[in-house]
């Protein structure tokens, strides 16, 4: 059996927190036997509605804390300065990170300790805290967070795509603002800019740092640069490569781009290819020595 995603763990730990021992062994009774019949996630939590036997229908609603637009605002920001949330989000992953970025907007993700969550149920036993109820809506509501962590972000006020969209937004204007300040100050370097430039000297590629000058942006790395040269295929491999300490040192530096449409992580499909490209490299080498 798969072991559940980090943030599904969490947030049967946040039911934990609240309720007794008994009742939990009943609500995962009651989950387990799908007393849970009806469970819908919207903007603010989720309302689910039990059946089965001879027992009443109960009805259930747990609620989280929206964030505020503002909170969205600075959440959204920080995630579109880091490719990969919008690789991990497009794979339905949520990267651990994304708590700090939550707690930096003065916000909570998951359900924070204190009061962040409220729990009502149709039962009297409610009225004494959560109930077996409550319990089984919240861990199969844990299965469904599993496997869409979208709806975690829906019950705090942004949905998948609503999400996704603020990334672009971000994005394009954090990418019109570098085009800005190139297009006004060409002589001025991207940070990514000098750290390719620094990794292709550190790993001994003289040619990939003497592209990387002052009249060159990241927003021009995937394409031809003028004046390339072709390697003469009478000098040795050795004279112009040396095998790299780490693979895609460089590309690491940069931001997904553009053209990229694959939902496998940009990164790791570069690390592959470079090791591919290495290995091949160091077998010419060998044949020519």
């Amino acid at each position: 059996m798969t072991e559940p995603s980090w943030w599904a763990q969490r947030w049967i730990a946040a039911l934990e927190r609240m309720v007794d021992a008994e009742r939990l062994r009943q609500g995962r009774w009651h989950a387990r036997a799908g007393r849970v019949v009806q469970l819908v996630v919207s903007s603010g939590g989720a309302e689910a509605r039990l059946e089965g036997g001879d027992a009443t229908p109960r009805s259930v609603a747990i609620r989280l804390r929206e964030l505020t637009a503002s909170q969205w605002e600075q959440v959204l920001e920080e995630m579109a300065a880091w490719a990969l949330f919008s690789a991990h989000l497009l794979n339905r992953h949520l990267p651990p990170e994304i708590e700090e970025v939550f707690e930096t907007a003065g916000a909570s993700l998951l359900p924070a300790p204190r009061r962040d969550a409220t729990c009502r149920c149709t039962c009297s036993d409610s009225r004494h805290g959560p109930c077996k109820h409550i319990a089984a809506a919240w861990y199969v509501l844990g299965d469904r967070l599993d496997d869409d962590p979208f709806l975690l972000l829906t019950m705090r006020g942004r949905g998948r795509d609503q999400v996704l969209a603020g990334l672009r937004a971000h994005r394009r204007s954090a990418q019109t603002s570098r085009r800005h300040d190139s297009d006004t100050d060409p002589a001025r370097w991207t940070d990514s800019t000098v750290a390719l430039q620094a990794a292709a000297r550190g790993n001994g590629l003289a040619s990939a740092a003497s592209l990387l000058s002052s009249e060159t942006s990241v927003d021009t790395f995937w394409t031809a640069p003028d004046g390339t040269r072709e390697f003469d295929p009478g000098e040795s491999l050795a004279d112009v490569a040396d095998t790299p300490t780490e693979d895609a040192q460089a590309v690491k530096r940069l931001e997904v781009p553009p053209f990229w449409r694959s939902r496998l992580d940009f990164h790791e499909e570069m690390e592959k290819r470079y090791r591919a490209i290495a290995a091949r490299a160091e077998l010419c080498l060998g044949d020519s020595s």
